[in-house]
């Protein structure tokens, strides 16, 4: 084989290859948080990075991290947005929804009392 060849051979292999040295980049890190994941698991002291809108990384070990921003939510707890069941309020009025929201309900069933917005009347 050729000199050139086995070193293009060589850069190539060497390029596959991970790094053990690679961190993982986040938008914000939420570090020492209590940790309830709506799995049913006991609740747990972890880590939770996060990109954009994605969950990148969970974990304890911080040495494979590199974030914009650290939050310490030391003695705070971190879950996934709870579901309100039953409701109220109007989609006419999305000002209503705020409360919900600092409640940290993400979603909600509205119309189940039979009063829906189906089909919607502006």
């Amino acid at each position: 084989m050729r000199p050139i060849y086995f070193f293009f051979l060589l850069c190539i292999v060497c390029a596959c290859v991970p790094s053990n040295n690679s961190k993982i980049p986040a938008d914000i890190l939420f570090k020492n948080g209590i940790i309830i994941d709506g799995t049913g698991k006991e609740a747990y002291v972890g880590n939770i990075a996060i990109k954009g809108d994605s969950v990148v990384w969970m974990g304890s070990d911080l040495s494979s991290i590199i974030a914009d921003s650290t939050i310490d939510c030391t003695d705070m707890v971190i879950s996934p947005g709870f579901i309100d069941a039953h409701a109220h309020g109007s989609l006419k009025s999305v000002n209503q929804f705020t409360s919900f929201l600092n409640q940290g309900i993400t979603t909600i069933a509205l119309g189940q009392d039979g009063d829906s917005m189906n089909p919607l009347e502006w």
